[in-house]
């Protein structure tokens, strides 16, 4: 389950990119990297395409933990930068 906040979203706007968006990439088998990160749940880039074939990078946290085990919150989300898009290749072999 994902799970959204209006700071987030707004966020994520800023940054040229919509909550549908970010939906795409996560339901797309985007490549998954955890990232160091203090605190009980692990924290994620998420990299993958939309349906137009932007790859964006989102980054979010994974609970792991009831009572939230399984979600996932997204923080933020952004056109790929070039160690993104090195990770994205590299898992991907390139891609669109």
């Amino acid at each position: 389950m994902m799970t959204r906040r209006e700071g987030n979203i707004r966020h994520i706007a800023r940054h040229k990119v919509s909550v549908g968006e970010v939906t795409e990439v996560m339901t797309s088998a985007p490549v998954f990297v955890r990232v160091e990160a203090e605190g009980d749940n692990p924290y994620f880039v998420a990299i993958g395409h939309t349906a137009s074939g932007r790859l964006l990078e989102v980054w979010g946290v994974y609970y792991e933990s009831p009572p939230k085990a399984g979600w996932w919150r997204t923080v933020t989300a952004m056109k790929a930068r070039p160690a993104q898009r090195a990770l994205w290749n590299k898992e991907r072999g390139g891609g669109r």
